[in-house]
């Protein structure tokens, strides 16, 4: 088994989350002493010694829930802007569970991580075969080839997995994507349409990806131009999240490997949040819209739910830019049939 082999058959049997915020430790240290070879990273912030994440290092590259991850990323997801870090590497997985165990604040063991990293009913169920995925396989299904010629004089501020988006003009800005999802949920959902158009002459290249109900369409979004959070918004970033993450878990059936996720009970669970005081308005409002949105949609979709997905507008209102992903999609983009 692969380190991602390994992570996969984690976010499948508890969600794509439950490696994230207090849970990354257990999470990183169940990996490591399943798969024998992995070093522990602990990323911590130099001044508090205060524990920001805990990852994996596989032969010299790092990986989390999320897959392999770059640690400028990582420092730009997840560090405070004046936050100065250091990356601590434990070639021995025991000698840092103290550390874990002191720097976090898991709402599960590791035990229970490594004991489905231990099941032969998750094995047989995934199919997995030993092979390396790397980093390469998570390139962008779109190419800039593929910008129809309207577009191509304009700059490219950023490539997802299925998505292109252009600099229109200091406002606005061009998202080409071949996720009618992620179509939907920006159009319908959060009211910042300009104006949208199809394109399907454009080809596909490596990892080839097309599907008569989910592909073959690039759709041409214009948008308001969106900002990464910094700052306090950041902070209220990661606290949507983990707000979110809370509602997610409650609503999985950890025992599950086909329907882990019961999008009606999720659905409760935010209508019942709302008469939590304790919990942000706003944030029961933005988990209502999603809960709501993902009714629309069978089993064959998930949560896609980190910071790389929590944008901001000029205003400074927090935005779930892309918050669930086609399993179909995702194993594509893996190189693999789940």
């Amino acid at each position: 088994m692969t380190v991602l082999d390994a992570i996969r058959v984690l976010n499948e049997r508890f969600g794509e989350r439950a490696g994230s915020y207090g849970n990354c430790g257990m999470y990183a240290y169940a990996i490591a002493k399943h798969l024998g070879n992995a070093k522990i990273v602990v990323m911590i912030n130099e001044n508090t010694d205060e524990v920001i994440h805990v990852l994996v290092d596989v032969g010299g590259e790092m990986y989390d829930n999320t897959g392999h991850v770059d640690e400028q990323n990582v420092i730009d997801l997840l560090a405070d802007d004046d936050e100065i870090v250091d990356f601590l590497e434990y070639a021995n997985a025991d000698e840092a569970l103290s550390i874990i165990k002191d720097g976090t604040t898991p709402s599960m063991h590791w035990q229970e991580f490594y004991s489905a990293l231990q099941d032969k009913t998750a094995m047989a169920y995934f199919n997995i075969v030993d092979e390396t995925i790397r980093t390469a396989d998570f390139k962008s299904a779109l190419h800039l080839r593929d910008i129809p010629e309207k577009f191509r004089g304009l700059k490219v501020l950023g490539r997802g997995k299925t998505s292109i988006v252009l600099e229109k003009d200091e406002k606005t800005v061009i998202m080409l994507t071949i996720d009618s999802v992620k179509k939907d949920w920006l159009t319908r959902n959060w009211g910042i349409e300009i104006g949208t158009e199809t394109d399907d002459s454009f080809e596909f290249y490596s990892p080839r990806i097309k599907d008569d109900n989910q592909y073959g369409t690039m759709h041409v979004i214009e948008l308001p131009r969106l900002y990464k959070p910094t700052g306090a918004a950041k902070k209220r970033a990661q606290k949507l999240l983990q707000t979110l993450e809370t509602l997610r878990s409650s609503a999985t059936n950890w025992k599950s490997f086909t329907q882990a996720f019961d999008k009606q009970q999720f659905y409760e669970n935010v209508l019942n949040a709302g008469q939590l005081k304790e919990l942000d308005p706003e944030f029961v409002k933005m988990a209502l819209r999603l809960a709501e949105f993902m009714l629309n949609y069978g089993d064959e979709h998930m949560l896609d739910l980190h910071m790389g997905n929590v944008m901001q507008d000029a205003d400074g209102n927090l935005i779930l830019l892309d918050p669930l992903i086609s399993r179909k999609m995702f194993n594509d983009l893996l190189g693999r049939i789940a």
